[in-house]
């Protein structure tokens, strides 16, 4: 077979189309098996020698600061930059940005600023309504994302290292 290209910018174009396509004129099939995030059923061997598949979920743990403000009830974050220690049975709105939520079982939380991170034990309703928030939860949590950008990552288990939490937190 002959190519031929009747200009240098045709040339650029089909070499920058092989390498975005890749050789065979396709992109990629899902079933790449050098990474997690992939959708088959193979193993995706991240530094294991397990024949199990390592999409599946893992665990997420966090540590709870010292500067976290410790909810039992109904709390509102109005500012950006908090971290909460959200016990059993608080509700947690949170209109600031980027702020860091710990919850208990049995939280319900509601996100509407940008950039918050959570971390959810089973029992827990969070809504999320801004943008780039990252949910991290445990199954048995329900989860409704409707800002863009933002992800729910299940876990196996959610654990907090508590070495520096505020004394007496959610005891």
């Amino acid at each position: 077979m002959t190519l031929s290209f009747s200009s240098p910018y045709r040339l650029f174009v089909a070499l920058l189309s092989l390498a975005l396509l890749g050789a065979a004129g396709c992109g990629p099939t899902g079933d790449d098996d050098d990474a997690a995030g992939d959708d088959d059923a193979a193993d995706d061997d991240a530094a294991d020698d397990d024949a199990a598949d390592d999409d599946a979920a893992g665990d997420c743990s966090a540590a709870i600061p010292s500067t976290a403000r410790v909810e039992t009830a109904t709390y509102t974050i109005t500012s950006g930059g908090t971290a909460v220690w959200a016990c059993t049975g608080a509700s947690i709105n949170s209109n600031g940005g980027g702020n860091t939520i710990y919850a208990e079982e049995g939280v319900s939380i509601t996100t509407n600023g940008t950039g918050d991170v959570i971390y959810a034990k089973t029992g827990c309703t969070i809504t999320v309504n801004g943008s780039n928030t990252v949910v991290n939860h445990e199954s048995g949590t329900t989860v409704g994302i409707y800002g863009a950008g933002s992800v729910a990552n299940p876990c196996g288990s959610v654990t907090f290292d508590l070495s520096n939490a505020p004394s007496g937190g959610c005891d």
